[in-house]
């Protein structure tokens, strides 16, 4: 107050007014701010404009970890050992029993055939020359021709094997073409059915035989063809 009556004093009234303008101020400010709380006018006004509150992590939710699912070992089948594998380790060359099924086993012919060994090549090359040589005859025709061959055979005078016999040079004019004949059900059976019983049409060392007049003795003639003895 001494300085606005000192200002009035000296006659400055623009200054004196601003000053006593300034006082009234604060003191207003002063006197609103005891009644009203700005403070919570302004928290509730936010909450009123976002009407939800803003959440506030716990201390749990921060220093909890999160739990991830653990995967429980399963138990792994043991291999369960079959027999099979036990006849395999038993036998560590089984392998090469399954390949000999595919080799070509001879067998042996059977009365006075018994000591020829007929391979299953054999037994083929045989029911193709009975198709050829003797395709349309009766069933004893046929085994006619097998059991010559086979007597050819035993015979010292020719080779002994089935086919040194049948490809000899000279004998046989139609064992060019066997590779290409495809022999019939009852061409194989003439075949087997002389190597399971021996000679049984032809009785002797009968070597020979054609469709037309043979060599030979005793010749005995079996539907078309003639058949005759070793001299």
């Amino acid at each position: 107050m001494k300085k606005i009556i000192k200002l009035i004093i000296e006659k400055k009234v623009v200054q004196c007014i601003i000053l006593f303008s300034i006082i009234i101020g604060v003191a207003i400010f002063t006197r609103f701010k005891k009644d009203f709380n700005f403070e919570n006018i302004v928290t509730e006004s936010i909450s009123t404009v976002t009407q939800e509150p803003i959440p506030v992590p716990t201390e749990s939710a921060i220093t909890s970890p999160v739990s991830t699912p653990t995967a429980t070992p399963t138990s792994t089948p043991q291999p369960t050992i079959t027999q099979e594998v036990n006849t395999t380790s038993q036998n560590p060359k089984n392998y090469q029993l399954e390949e000999d099924t595919n080799i070509d086993e001879s067998i042996n012919g059977n009365g006075k055939y018994k000591n020829i060994k007929v391979s299953e090549s054999d037994r083929k090359l045989l029911a193709q020359l009975v198709k050829r040589e003797a395709g349309g005859e009766s069933f004893k025709g046929q085994k006619a021709v097998v059991e010559v061959v086979l007597n050819r055979v035993l015979d010292s005078k020719y080779p002994d094997t089935i086919r040194g016999v049948i490809y000899q040079k000279g004998q046989f004019s139609t064992a060019s073409k066997l590779s290409s004949t495809k022999p019939t059900q009852e061409n194989y059976d003439a075949v087997d059915y002389v190597l399971e019983h021996g000679a049984t049409v032809l009785n002797g060392n009968y070597i020979f035989f054609s469709a037309g007049k043979c060599g030979g003795v005793d010749r005995i003639k079996i539907g078309n063809q003639w058949f005759g003895k070793s001299e």
